[in-house]
């Protein structure tokens, strides 16, 4: 770690109260909670953190995993009483088997790209052991600044962690790291220290630091799909690309599902179209075909682990999406499907059919299984009658 970060505070004991967002400080629990004004002062651009390989706990959600081996999460009362900073000190974020032969870096933050009070996690560029030629994305669950308060902060951050960690892992034992979603490259911990004790420089601080969980993917050069409809989808990619935009964000949850990782969040603002920018120019057939990436695997399910209470299907093949989407596109992506094919169906149905009912990829649809409620598919496939 840094020399200038081993005494860095994360929260201010004379400014900054109360923190933003925080209604339910009191000025006796003052120093137990984190200023905002702070965060840039820790997760920011030139700070070095000394991050060790971790192995995360098995994923946990009260509604999609067995919970047994994890503590309940504690009532906001609770919480209270110990502040937010004072709870993440009283229960920190959950031990696991270390890892043998872990591996240990140097991180240097470069650019703080999503983070705040008021957030789940720290998102940043970073690079390792000073290799100036490769750029990484850094995800950190620090629950000292997570927006989850008053709930258990340190059962949210866990949660987060576990999921996500677990939807890399599994979509990497597919085979299918990289192309649907970030690279990833593992799951790592490092420590923060909580308090400026100056008198105590040159003397054994680590008692004075708190563990913070974090996963590290490869960073995606691009705009995200909430943006591109924000300039007008249609100023950036022409219909023949909408199409195979649309194409690549059905293929990719397709596989994504068949590998046991259903995202539960596929919205616009998770997608991005890799190599992007805001000129009109920078968007071909050439460049957009296959070029979409999912992040953000924090509410996920990871339905093929042990512990998931919903199995994976056991298919030999992902299932072909003109199961899930025959009668139109989904809702999140409307804004991407071009005239005729949004207001038509016939022309909806038809690129279906010319897009997907013979790719050896999927499972081919049998009979009325394809779509059951639709009466006139007989139009269509006649074989299916």
């Amino acid at each position: 770690m840094a020399e200038d970060q081993a005494l860095e505070p994360n929260f201010d004991e004379r400014d900054g109260f109360p923190p933003a967002g925080n209604k339910m400080a009191t000025r006796g629990r003052y120093v137990q909670h984190v200023s905002p004004g702070l965060l840039q002062r820790i997760y920011r651009p030139g700070i070095v953190l000394a991050i060790t390989e971790h192995i995360p706990p098995e994923p946990f959600r009260p509604d999609f995993y067995d919970l047994s081996w994890y503590r309940k999460a504690a009532p906001e009362a609770e919480v209270m009483a110990s502040g937010q900073l004072g709870w993440c000190l009283k229960y920190p974020q959950v031990e696991t088997q270390p890892k043998e032969g872990a591996q240990q870096h140097s991180l240097k933050i470069l650019q703080l790209i999503s983070g705040g009070y008021n957030r789940r996690s720290q998102v940043f560029k970073c690079q390792l052991d000073g290799d100036e030629e490769k750029v990484y994305m850094a995800k950190a669950y620090d629950p000292a600044f997570s927006a989850e308060y008053p709930l258990d902060v340190t059962w949210a951050a866990d949660a987060s962690y576990s999921t996500e960690a677990a939807a890399y892992e599994d979509i990497k034992r597919f085979g299918y790291d990289g192309t649907f979603s970030p690279k990833y490259y593992g799951s790592w911990t490092f420590n923060l220290p909580f308090l400026k004790l100056p008198w105590l420089k040159g003397r054994d601080q680590s008692a004075n630091t708190r563990p913070v969980r974090m996963i590290l993917m490869e960073y995606i050069e691009g705009l995200d799909f909430e943006e591109i409809f924000r300039v007008k989808v249609e100023l950036l990619l022409s219909p023949q690309e909408r199409l195979y935009v649309l194409n690549d964000v059905l293929k990719a949850t397709a596989f994504l599902q068949f590998a046991g990782v259903s995202h539960r969040d596929p919205f616009p603002r998770n997608v991005i179209l890799r190599g992007s920018s805001s000129a009109a120019t920078d968007a071909t057939s050439d460049r957009t075909a296959g070029k979409v990436v999912i992040i953000d695997f924090e509410h996920a399910v990871a339905t093929r682990r042990p512990n998931c209470l919903y199995a994976a299907p056991r298919e030999d093949k992902p299932i072909n999406p003109i199961y899930r989407h025959w009668r139109h596109s989904p809702t999140e992506w409307f804004c991407l499907v071009p005239e005729p094919f949004f207001s038509n169906y016939a022309e909806w149905q038809k690129w279906m059919k010319d897009s997907w009912l013979n790719n050896r990829s999927f499972s081919k649809p049998l009979g009325m299984e394809i779509a059951p409620w639709d009466r006139d598919i007989s139009n269509w496939f006649p074989q299916f009658a």
